[in-house]
């Protein structure tokens, strides 16, 4: 019902604004829209993040802000992260964010590896918190299979903090070049960037300072005025 429901809402509908070039792909692929129309406004970034940056005191963990959900491909990401942990034991890693639909599952597999003392799953925290565990992690790490925009990379890059984040076209939009991209289908790449984050000072210095760079470009003032853009070309009924 609820699929029957966006994809005749969608086809109703005059205008449509989409978060990122590959969601226009997608809608205009899968809902077989007309590409004229559909808008790409991206995200704007909390200004609370360029403030952390002035204020970053990082400590040895990872941070990976998601929901708990398989997509998120936070399996791998453990053993991955199980793998840089004989190296490194020192480094733990910060998984914040709802315990959606992979949850139980998540932190059974943490149990399995040993990592119960060295994985936080943090479950949803308020927004204080949140800016505290940016203001504190050491770098960022987002793995995921499939997003529409990518916020958490967005604002971890906002906030001074190194990223890497998988090499698929909604993170690469939202990136660009001030991330550090894997293969999020391959265990090996997602180790060997989890060890650069950690183990490359200057690396993590150029990411820092490209990722502020790159976030500066959005801002939701900008996303505000590209939306009320696109409302101006729709006529009344």
């Amino acid at each position: 019902f609820w699929r029957m429901l966006l994809y005749a809402s969608a086809h109703r509908s005059r205008r449509l604004i989409a978060v990122s070039e590959a969601t226009r792909h997608d809608l205009v692929a899968f809902y077989r829209l007309p590409p004229a129309r559909v808008a790409v406004v991206p995200h704007g970034v909390d200004r609370r993040m360029f403030e952390i940056a002035g204020a970053r005191a990082p400590e040895p963990f990872l941070l990976c802000v998601s929901t708990l959900h398989p997509h998120k491909n936070l399996g791998r990401l453990l053993r991955a992260f199980a793998a840089l942990h004989q190296q490194r034991p020192d480094v733990k890693l910060v998984l914040a964010g709802m315990k959606g639909f992979s949850a139980r599952a998540v932190e059974d597999l943490a149990a399995e590896l040993g990592l119960s003392a060295s994985v936080r799953i943090t479950g949803w925290l308020p927004r204080e918190q949140l800016y505290e565990l940016f203001r504190t992690a050491w770098a960022f790490v987002y793995p995921s299979t499939f997003e529409g925009f990518g916020m958490p990379v967005l604002e971890a890059m906002a906030a001074g903090v190194p990223v890497a984040c998988s090499d698929i076209r909604p993170l690469r939009e939202t990136a660009g070049d001030a991330a550090l991209l894997f293969d999020p289908l391959n265990q090996t790449a997602l180790t060997d960037a989890l060890t650069h984050l950690v183990s490359d000072d200057a690396g993590r210095a150029r990411l820092v300072a490209a990722g502020r760079e790159r976030a500066s470009h959005f801002s939701w003032r900008r996303a505000a005025e590209q939306t009320l853009a696109v409302l101006g070309t729709v006529t009344a009924p």
